[in-house]
């Protein structure tokens, strides 16, 4: 996918100017940047006199309700909407219930993920952003948005999530440029690295262990399980792994780690992060899934241990190449 060109942005800005109701979608499962572009948007739309709504068919994580506006966030978006806009979702698929509900009347998609196809009538995709907040943040004037201190609070968790606090090899001077205007809009830095990575529940901590007491390691790969037992013993209400995934990334020895989390609909979250030189957004694809080449995720059918068997053997086979 080629970086969005001035007209595609053009051509956006005009969408959002005609537009009086709009509806904000994005990926199931959500991250700070899924969150923080969502509400980042929001913000920037309310203040150009929109209605807007703001939607995501799961909970937003624990760490991202310190974000102002996050009460506004819906499962069940109601009414007509002039213009739908995607946010942060490699592909359909990803937007969940709410992407099949809406998939005819998605006009814009915004997204930095490399394996989107792009699924909009107009499609802001650029693969060299760090995050889809940088990418929104970047281009503000050309969509025609003014920044103000409630959207750069957001965006800012956005950026820092998904840079791991600007630690991952997809971090550039545009990824700093962008932090340092939002910074200077009005969002705390210090906060949104604290709040977003460091500070987290004891039902958070309490499944990290369960995960953690299921961890392995053979052959450069590093992997753990979260059946839904482990959840409901730790006391954990949410979907995903509470980015236990990015704890696993730390382990030196290994060249790929693994998470593999049992949902509530029996279908299995898998989360890969590797070092760089070893492209897991391909393997992520073979599943069905995309995003990047040293951090990508899929949905596979359970149950959880035939799916650790085939998720395993594909991944080994991605290292002996």
């Amino acid at each position: 996918m080629a970086a969005p060109t001035h007209a595609d942005f053009a051509a956006a800005r005009k969408r959002l100017e005609r537009a009086q109701r709009i509806l904000l979608l994005t990926h199931v499962g959500p991250d700070s940047d899924a969150i923080g572009s969502l509400l980042g948007m929001a913000h920037l739309l309310w203040a150009a006199g929109k209605d807007v709504v703001a939607a995501c068919a799961d909970p937003a994580p624990e760490y991202t309700r310190f974000l102002t506006g996050i009460e506004t966030v819906t499962a069940n978006p109601s009414g007509v909407f002039d213009l739908v806009m995607a946010l942060d979702a490699a592909d359909l698929g990803r937007v969940g219930g709410l992407g099949t509900r809406f998939a005819a009347e998605i006009q814009i998609v915004v997204d930095h993920h490399i394996t989107n196809p792009g699924f909009g009538a107009v499609n802001l995709i650029d693969p060299n952003a760090a995050s889809t907040a940088e990418l929104i943040t970047t281009h503000l004037d050309d969509l025609g948005l003014t920044l103000n201190a409630s959207a750069a609070e957001c965006l800012l968790a956005g950026v820092v999530g998904d840079t791991q606090g600007f630690r991952t090899p997809s971090t550039t001077p545009a990824t700093l440029a962008a932090a340092q205007q939002l910074v200077a809009a009005g969002a705390n830095l210090s906060r949104a690295i604290d709040l977003s990575l460091h500070t987290r529940s004891f039902a958070i901590v309490r499944l990290w262990g369960e995960g953690l007491s299921r961890l392995k390691l053979q052959d450069g790969i590093a992997w753990a399980l979260l059946p839904m037992a482990a959840r409901k013993a730790a006391g954990y209400s949410g979907n995903g792994d509470a980015d236990l995934v990015n704890l696993l990334s730390t382990i030196r020895e290994a060249s790929i780690v693994i998470m593999m989390t049992e949902r509530q609909d029996g279908r299995i979250k898998i989360s890969w992060r590797s070092r760089p030189g070893v492209n897991v957004g391909t393997l992520a694809a073979a599943f069905g899934g995309g995003g990047h080449a040293q951090a990508a995720g899929a949905e596979v059918d359970g149950p959880l241990e035939a799916a650790e068997q085939r998720i395993l053997a594909a991944t080994r086979q991605l290292l002996s190449r």
